[in-house]
């Protein structure tokens, strides 16, 4: 989800399945967002909407989340929400949206997490990445910074068809491929 609030100087980074939406209406709550007039935008739309802002007077934040992790929430939003097919499998499910095979979902849905936040010149100008897995804490940090205190909900949360535990060997290997720059980026075991 895109956040920026030109006031306060903010820009939330809204991955998909990172607790975005529970984050984004915590932000709402507090007056921090008006609107969610374009879910989940990288670095580069921000620089593309925004020429003329100094991203350096911003502090920009994100959360990220181990990618076994990731797919399998993607996989049980999108069972639940009838996103794909019921017979499709959790492995039928990364192989397709590796592939590029959902024409109907936004490819960004699927994106390795290090896309959404590398700016057109390869670096990442981002001030701050928390941890799905440290999620309050993390929140905290950033309320700490912000100077607002803020209490966070759980919405969007996913029926659980499948767990880490499903992922089979080919479903692993695939994530692997797939995310490489984030295991080694943001320091999550393969």
């Amino acid at each position: 989800m895109q956040m920026i609030n030109i006031k306060e100087k903010i820009i939330f980074l809204g991955i998909c399945r990172t607790a975005s939406s529970s984050i984004y209406q915590a932000l709402s709550k507090n007056g921090l967002v008006k609107n969610k007039s374009k879910k989940h935008q990288t670095i580069k739309n921000i620089q593309k909407k925004f020429p003329n802002i100094n991203l350096d007077e911003y502090l920009k934040f994100t959360f990220v989340r181990n990618p076994y992790d990731r797919w399998v929430s993607l996989y049980n939003w999108s069972r639940k929400h009838k996103a794909i097919q019921k017979k499709d499998s959790l492995l039928d499910f990364v192989r397709k949206g590796v592939e590029g095979k959902y024409k109907k979902h936004p490819r960004y849905r699927y994106m390795p997490q290090g896309d959404w936040i590398t700016d057109f010149d390869g670096n990442i100008p981002v001030d701050f990445i928390g941890r799905f897995e440290n999620l309050q804490k993390d929140f905290d940090y950033i309320c700490k910074e912000i100077g607002h205190k803020m209490k966070l909900g759980r919405i969007n949360v996913s029926t659980p068809y499948a767990t880490r535990e499903n992922c089979c060997p080919k479903t692993k290997t695939l994530i692997r491929k797939y995310h490489a720059k984030d295991f080694d980026l943001f320091g999550y075991q393969t």
